[in-house]
């Protein structure tokens, strides 16, 4: 008697699951609304993007764009030594600067 009452409730499940269910169609047009939603919402920030890199520095046309400063060193630090008082020690600082010229130069 279990089958038969697991069988029959069974049965209406399919019937109930298309009910509402939208027709290809429908789905077709859904997803082409989707993809319109998505390239226009696409193109707008790639427009955005490319107003932002050309109103932002770093476009390559200041002098302090083709302007490099850098370096590094090695500097040690004691703070208390054997007279007790402290000591900094710099044994290595390499100062780098540099600018990148026009060809016409």
């Amino acid at each position: 008697m279990h089958r038969r009452s697991a069988l029959l409730l069974l049965l209406p499940a399919p019937a109930f699951a298309q009910e509402g269910a939208p027709s290809p169609e429908d789905l077709r047009r859904q997803l082409e609304q989707v993809r319109a939603e998505s390239e226009a919402k696409y193109e707008d920030l790639l427009g955005q993007m490319d107003a932002w890199r050309r109103s932002s520095p770093g476009t390559g046309n200041a002098w302090y764009d083709r302007l490099t400063l850098g370096g590094y060193g090695e500097i040690h630090y004691n703070s208390v030594n054997f007279e007790g008082a402290e000591q900094i020690d710099i044994h290595r600082l390499v100062w780098n600067d540099g600018y990148g010229f026009e060809d016409w130069i």
